[in-house]
């Protein structure tokens, strides 16, 4: 079963999503122990943790580039912001 389960992870690391279903699917459908499905529910819970925290990393890491990203925005609002300003009251001065 463990070999069944480093394939599966393989296939996942490899992109190949349909076969380590079908892979998955096999595995599932096979007579197991108790202690076998309990160590393949750890195992996969394992899996589904180690998987969400790599988006959570990507997402964390993309939504700083982001805000990084808008605050450079509004410094350079502000800055023309206020070379509009001064244009306005040197017009206005020169009037």
């Amino acid at each position: 079963m463990n070999q069944d389960l480093s394939n599966i992870l393989k296939l996942v690391e490899e992109k190949k999503f349909l076969e380590a279903k079908t892979e998955l699917e096999k595995v599932l459908n096979t007579d197991l122990t108790s202690e076998e499905k309990g160590d393949l529910y750890i195992q996969f819970a394992s899996l589904y943790m180690e998987v969400m925290n790599a988006i959570n990393d990507k997402y964390s890491t993309a939504l700083r580039k982001v805000v990084k990203s808008l605050k450079d925005v509004d410094r350079e609002e502000k800055v023309l912001d206020e070379r509009l300003n001064l244009e306005k009251v040197r017009s206005e001065l020169k009037n």
